[in-house]
């Protein structure tokens, strides 16, 4: 039988080579850093007397002598790695600073020796607010003498002045290239019968909303960022009044980059604003205390939570950088911005009144770490049978303090955001 005709062989389908992909081009950078400052910010300095005590206790003399400014170096030793690690570090200094005051300090009338500003200056800062409510607590006689050591001690002074138009003008830095002008002003004095009656006179700025948008337009026209120091808000409240958010919005649009706020003596939010011309702005509305003799009687486990809120603090952080974004604009704006959870130790409750209480500023995260080397060495050493008596004290005591920080270290991050939250840089560990 004749064979069936062979299949035509199949055809195979033939797929059109792609060409490769372009390769991709890198990422143009938007703009080119110029110069950048950077910036650190605590709150309130108070001096209430047993603050001054600890100090006092805390002396150390040699040849009649202070090696420690009077002791003072010693309370903020602790986060003085910090506030010196900033180009330029800012705080309120809410108190006369007089050699002999007119006013006895009692209760809410504040003074403090000159060795706080020395100290203060040691330990990193470099500029204070002194428009505060306690500027006249030693008269207005006592806010010029206080102006003197604040210039002798090597630092800078915003709010106040000799006449109200040195109060009035700006404090403009030159840091790395970067011109910062700083504002301050207060919502409030104590002792109205110390204040002035003609511009003359020794003056502290108030808030005055129209005023202020005029210092800062200048102030803008003369420097490349601007920082304003607000004295305002309700104490002890931890969120601010609509009108202080309107005024910060308002201050932004006139020019403002970074507004500091301080007076509640508890911490209140971080906001970002965006303005009108596209620079993204902050204001911190409180920045708590920095160091005070406040919440002394807290206990933790035992006292109402809130009334450690007196107790927390930061150091807020941010940077001034000059950008170049290319066809002759250069903008100067703000960058990086976070904060370090602190807190004041103060052991007023467990020394019961016999000696000065110690009171001393830490930073949170470096005291968590310090807790728990301390329990790991103790667990270290434990006897087969258990801890002796005083070492379970101090295991429970160190269990305790280990609690405390980390509720702490929360409840500041809840207040301020925790996207904000900063890491403490890596520093040598201790020798042991």
């Amino acid at each position: 039988a004749p064979r069936p005709p062979a299949a035509p062989p199949a055809r195979v389908a033939t797929v059109p080579k792609t060409p490769p992909p372009a390769p991709l081009r890198e990422p143009e950078a938007p703009f080119h850093v110029v110069a950048r400052a950077r910036i650190a910010a605590v709150g309130d300095v108070l001096m209430h007397g047993a603050v001054k005590e600890s100090a006092a206790a805390a002396n150390v003399e040699k040849d009649g002598k202070s090696l420690n400014f009077g002791g003072f170096a010693l309370l903020l030793s602790g986060v003085m790695p910090e506030l010196a690690d900033a180009e330029v570090t800012f705080a309120n200094l809410e108190t006369p600073v007089v050699p002999t005051p007119e006013n006895k300090p009692v209760p809410f009338v504040f003074n403090a020796p000159v060795e706080l500003l020395q100290a203060l200056k040691a330990d990193g800062v470099d500029i204070v607010s002194f428009a505060n409510n306690h500027v006249y607590d030693q008269g207005r006689p006592g806010l010029v003498a206080s102006l003197a050591e604040i210039e002798k001690a090597g630092l800078k002074e915003v709010g106040s002045g000799r006449t109200r138009a040195d109060a009035e003008k700006p404090v403009i830095l030159d840091v790395n290239g970067v011109r910062i002008a700083f504002l301050g002003y207060s919502q409030f004095f104590n002792n109205p019968q110390n204040l002035p009656e003609k511009p003359e006179e020794a003056w502290a700025n108030v808030i005055d909303p129209d005023r202020m948008v005029a210092a800062v337009k200048a102030a803008r026209e003369a420097a490349d960022f601007v920082v304003v120091s607000c004295h305002w808000g309700v104490e002890y409240t931890t969120a601010p009044r609509q009108s202080e958010i309107d005024l910060a919005h308002r201050l932004f649009e006139a020019g403002a980059d970074a507004i500091l706020g301080h007076h509640p003596h508890v911490l209140q939010p971080i906001e970002i604003y965006e303005a009108s011309d596209g620079r993204s702005c902050m204001v911190i509305y409180s920045l708590g205390n920095f160091i005070s003799n406040q919440a002394r009687q807290y206990v933790h486990g035992v006292s109402p939570e809130k009334m450690a809120d007196q107790r927390d603090g930061a150091i807020l952080r941010f940077t001034a950088e000059k950008r170049d974004y290319g066809q002759g604009v250069v903008r100067t704006e703000l960058a990086g911005v976070s904060y370090l959870p602190l807190w004041t130790d103060n052991d007023t409750m467990t020394k019961h009144g016999k000696v000065p209480a110690t009171i001393r500023v830490v930073e949170i995260d470096r005291a968590l770490d310090e807790t728990r080397r301390s329990l790991d060495a103790l667990i270290s050493v434990r006897p087969p049978k258990g801890f002796s008596k005083e070492q379970a004290t101090e295991y429970v005591r160190l269990k305790l303090r280990l609690d405390m920080l980390l509720t702490r270290k929360a409840a500041i991050a809840k207040r301020l955001g925790e996207d904000f939250l900063g890491e403490l840089p890596q520093r040598p560990e201790p020798r042991p």
